[in-house]
């Protein structure tokens, strides 16, 4: 349905439209990262990154190779992170992903469909280490 609206950031521009589908940075679809045309959020599919997130490293890893394209986000823009798929959520890999996002980003971080039980410990976990609440949205 969305994917005819679908964009992407290429060289710092912003692109859209159904040719751009085409073109789309091979870097953003790995992220699982889509730019929808409201431009209002910065969705993040966490499970194209996996559906076993459980690694320190592999989340050092994947919050590495998401930081450049951070940079484009706006302040006026959310980043909403959705848990959709995801089994198996662990505190390290969380750590390592969702901990740098909330100290950057705060209330602007969003959380969405967090209701699987291993995602719901984990992220308690880091409320606590982190001494922060996350802003969580389920519907």
């Amino acid at each position: 349905i969305f994917s005819k609206w679908k964009c992407s950031i290429e060289n710092g521009r912003t692109k859209s439209g159904i040719e751009n589908n085409k073109r789309r940075s091979k870097f953003s679809w790995m992220l699982g990262i889509d730019y929808f045309l409201n431009f209002k959020n910065m969705i993040i599919e966490l499970k194209k990154f996996g559906t076993t997130l459980i690694s320190r490293q592999t989340g050092r890893e994947a919050f590495s190779a998401f930081s450049p394209i951070l940079k484009s986000l706006g302040n006026d823009k959310n980043i909403e992170v959705n848990f959709d798929g995801v089994i198996t959520f662990s505190p390290s890999w969380g750590d390592e992903f969702l901990t740098p996002l909330l100290d950057k980003y705060g209330s602007r971080l969003v959380l969405m469909n967090t209701n699987n039980p291993s995602v719901r410990a984990t992220l308690e976990i880091l409320e606590k280490t982190a001494n922060r609440k996350f802003n969580i949205l389920n519907y």
